[in-house]
């Protein structure tokens, strides 16, 4: 499963990771699961809501960007929002896209990650990072970054 977060840095921004042209071929493949929306007044909202803020007052010098950008969205905030400080001097784009959900099949996803034999032996965020990096300073090119066009 997928969160959109396409108001949040390019690292985590779905059109980056996914994108529709992945989305298209997973569901040509059968992996697309379908999707679903966190909505204002949901328990379950609520719920994402409180375990946000309770990660944050655990983990107060690094609160998730992408977790609060969520909650934003959920509760109806457009453009550039900032919940934590981690964000101040970037430009968000808080946007009802955020709180919808993108559902797959785990092995039609990893299907398509053509560095997942290397990430077998990784124990450490750092080292993922590190076969994510060589990964694609080894590809001749990587698909240019397409913003939402609108």
């Amino acid at each position: 499963m997928l969160n959109s977060v396409s108001g949040t840095p390019r690292a985590t921004d779905y059109f980056q990771l996914v994108g529709p042209p992945r989305q298209a071929a997973l569901t040509k493949q059968g992996g697309f699961r379908g999707a679903f929306s966190l909505l204002a007044g949901m328990k379950e909202s609520a719920l994402y809501a409180s375990a946000v803020e309770a990660a944050t007052k655990a983990m107060s010098e690094m609160p998730s960007i992408v977790n609060h950008s969520i909650v934003s969205a959920v509760e109806g905030d457009f453009g550039d929002v900032h919940r934590t400080h981690r964000t101040r001097g970037s430009k968000l784009w808080i946007n009802p896209l955020m709180a919808m959900y993108f559902t797959f099949e785990l092995e039609a996803l990893a299907s398509h990650v053509q560095y997942l034999s290397l990430l077998g032996p990784t124990q450490t965020m750092f080292e993922v990072t590190a076969v994510i990096d060589a990964h694609q300073r080894a590809c001749d090119e990587l698909r240019p970054w397409v913003g939402i066009p609108i």
